[in-house]
Formats: C-alpha cells, structure tokens, sequence
C-alpha cells in the first residue's frame, strides 16, 4: 500500500496513523510508523516545552491581544495535558498528590488563593442560540452535556443516567468503569467534541477529514461520515439558518461578534462565509472571556493577577488577604455572577455556565 509524502522531509502525523490502523501493511511498517509517531510527539515536548523552560526558575507568561479573533493570547499553553507519571491507568486527569501534568506547574504564590473555570460548551451554545437550534438550546437549559451525548451515538454507549454530570455522579459509577471513563479529558468524548465543534463551521458532512487520527478509537471516516449525514438532517432549519448567514457574509465580506468586533474579508469566496462564521461564534468567545478578565479586575480591584488565559476558561490569582477578610460565601457568589453571565441573541438567552474550582 503506497502513502504519499507531504514533503521530502516529514511524514504527516494523521498519515502516519493511517498506516498504523492499516489491514494491508506489515507489521514491521506499522511497528516503524508507531515508533516515527513517538518521536514527532517527543521531539514537539523538547522543542516547544521542555527547551523553553531550561534554566528558568519562575515563568512569566506574557499575555498578547493579537489574534485575529480578539482573544488575549498566552505565551506558551499548549502544554500536554499527559500524566507525567508513566504508570498512571489514566492518561489524562486532574492534578492530584501523586499525578499532574505539565500544565499544572501554573500555581499561585504561598499568600494567593487560584481561582480556574472552563465554560462548559460555549461555542456550542453561542452558535446555537445564533441559529436557533432549539433542540439544543432546551438540552442547554437543562444542562446537559452534549459532548457525551454525541460520544455515545459515535461509540455505541449506552447514555448514562445523569446526563447532566455523568463524569461524577454516584449512579453512573458502574458506567464510567465500563466504559473507562476519565470526565471531560476521556479521548473518546475528545473526539466527540471535535465533531460537534467541526460541525458547526462547515457546509457537508466532509468535515469529518480534518478529524485527526479517527482510526485508533476504533471508527473510521466512513462511518463518521455516515453520523455526519444523519446529524444533518436532523438539525434541518438550524443548518439551514447557518448556511444564509454564510451566504450573507459571502455577499457583504463583513462578519461581527455579538458584542460587535468586526473582521473584513476582501473576496466573496466560500472560505469567506465559511471563516466569517466562525468568526462570529469565536470571536464571541473570545469578547466574553475578555470582558469576565476586566468585570473580575474591576470586582477584585488591585488583588489579582491573571496565571493563565485560555479560549474558554482561565486561572486568577487571589491575595489570601482578599479572600479571608471577604465574606467567603459572597465572595464566592460575586465570582460566579460574573463569570456565569447570560448571553442574549434576538430574544433568545442562555447562561454560560462554567465548572469553577477554588483552591486555598
């Protein structure tokens, strides 16, 4: 079975996979093409990690406005999320005593408190408040998590009994041990989540192609392609809504956020209406996630400080001093008011809400 090179130089990793989940190559070639794989992964870690961090006894990020979506960006986060302990079952997990992964050497100070959220499907809920998925916008409401919905009909699970928090409900112990459920980070819903965020900014089912490596969970394009289909028609006026709105950014080469931050195109290209879309819905994200960071500074005043900026989710830093001489149950209260704020479109609400953790 021949494979086309992208270059004279390297093997793309998704190419790579595909001859590892091959039934026609050898072993030998599957074995080679696992082992190349590895050291791509290893080789990206001491490149843009470890050699970074040689020599540095504390590490200031350095937060820049500069995307074109409007999001404050972080020098250096695309940390692995892997477990550094190479026995761990697990391979992605919440830091623990024993276990963590790199991304966890971003700690407050001895006299701070951390403060991290992570929205819980934002672009999901912007875009579908925008073209009026109602289906979706009820399960929102209700608060369910349509990412493990989507990874159940993708992998043939059974749907757990709470489909609000399945990652750690009492009654669906027995389903995350069958299923080897690891909460948000299990690859399988990764995976789920990749399609349904794919799916949002396309005009077919193709989207499923920029999957990367679909083969080691055991599914093939195939028969993404197929879900695709079916996901489609099922959504019917919704898809329908997006694709107009596509059109109209085609016609004007104009797209704004909802909170009014405007990108220009200078064609009329499908890639125009494609590309202007998902302006909209991330660039929202990315208004929303900005104006939590000013409305915190403006609640916390001069005693905070900002670890870490991500698309959807961050981690402050409080002075203990704040924290202890603060009513904790207010404190706590005017945290999340701020950072679980509604999103209002033509009439049509939702509140973004956030998993939100206070380490003291």
């Amino acid at each position: 079975m021949a494979y086309k090179q992208s270059n004279s130089h390297n093997l793309q990793r998704d190419t790579l996979r595909k001859i590892v989940a091959s039934s026609t190559a050898t072993e030998a070639v599957k074995e080679l093409a696992a082992i190349r794989i590895a050291y791509s992964e290893d080789a990206k870690l001491l490149t843009a990690t470890i050699n970074k961090l040689i020599g540095i006894d504390r590490l200031y990020l350095h937060h820049l406005p500069t995307q074109t979506s409007g999001r404050w960006s972080t020098w250096i986060t695309n940390w692995p999320r892997s477990c550094i302990n190479t026995t761990c079952p697990h391979d992605e997990h919440e830091w623990t005593d024993v276990c963590w992964s790199v991304r966890d050497i971003l700690r407050p100070d001895s006299d701070e408190v951390l403060i991290t959220w992570d929205h819980d499907n934002i672009e999901g809920k912007i875009h579908d408040l925008i073209v009026n998925d109602e289906a979706a916008i009820a399960a929102h409401t209700e608060g369910f998590d349509l990412h493990t919905i989507t990874c159940c009909d993708i992998f043939n699970y059974e749907y757990p009994s709470n489909l609000k928090n399945p990652h750690t409900s009492e009654e669906d112990s027995e389903w995350r041990s069958k299923y080897n459920w690891q909460g948000k980070d299990t690859k399988q819903r990764v995976l789920a989540k990749n399609f349904n965020h794919g799916s949002k900014y396309t005009e077919s089912y193709k989207f499923v192609h920029k999957i990367q490596g679909v083969e080691r969970y055991g599914v093939n394009y195939k028969g993404l392609e197929s879900l695709a289909k079916r996901y489609i028609v099922s959504k019917d006026s919704a898809w329908q809504c997006k694709l107009n709105i596509m059109a109209r950014i085609r016609k004007e080469r104009i797209a704004r956020t909802l909170y009014g931050f405007r990108r220009v195109f200078f064609d009329s290209s499908a890639e125009t209406g494609r590309e202007g879309f998902s302006h909209i819905i991330s660039g929202t994200v990315s208004d929303y996630n900005n104006m939590t960071l000013i409305m915190l500074e403006d609640y916390l005043k001069e005693y905070n400080r900002l670890l870490h900026n991500a698309h959807d989710g961050d981690k402050i830093a409080i002075k203990k001093d704040k924290w202890n001489n603060e009513c904790v149950i207010a404190m706590e209260q005017g945290l999340r008011d701020i950072i679980e704020r509604p999103i209002t479109y033509e009439g049509r609400s939702l509140v973004m809400t956030a998993g939100i953790k206070i380490y003291t």
